[in-house]
């Protein structure tokens, strides 16, 4: 007797969706990243110019205000390394095909929260009240 697969199977308009809400995910997830790296890099060239300037960037110069910026950049990078081995990581060959919309809406979710709290630390670590 053959087990049945309980595979769900999505309809077009839906998995049209589900691709648009990832795109638009990723699209913030590098902006977001390309803004972390740009205040990093801006107070490290504060850091090191003469004579010192006070700009934008020397607001993120605190150290600890550094790490956090440093640590959040490494945690994106992780997470999109993350991202792109589940993408192309080999199939196993005695279960189902996985369900891409599937890893699509996990994925999504997860940019989605990740932007939020990258959006989040950088207007706290780069505000002047900060």
């Amino acid at each position: 007797m053959e087990a049945s697969n309980p595979t769900y199977y999505m309809p077009v308009a839906e998995t049209q969706a589900v691709v648009m809400d990832w795109v638009k995910a990723t699209e913030e997830f590098y902006q977001r990243y390309f803004q972390i790296n740009e205040v990093i890099n801006g107070a490290q060239r504060a850091r090191y110019s003469r004579p010192r300037k006070k700009a934008f960037s020397d607001r993120a110069h605190n150290p600890d205000k550094m790490q956090a910026l440093l640590k959040l950049r490494k945690q994106m990078s992780d997470v999109l390394t993350t991202l792109m081995v589940d993408m192309t990581a080999p199939k196993p060959v005695r279960q189902p095909e996985s369900s891409k919309p599937g890893k699509l809406m996990v994925h999504t979710r997860l940019l989605e929260d990740l932007n939020r709290n990258v959006a989040h630390e950088l207007s706290r670590l780069t505000s002047p009240q900060a």
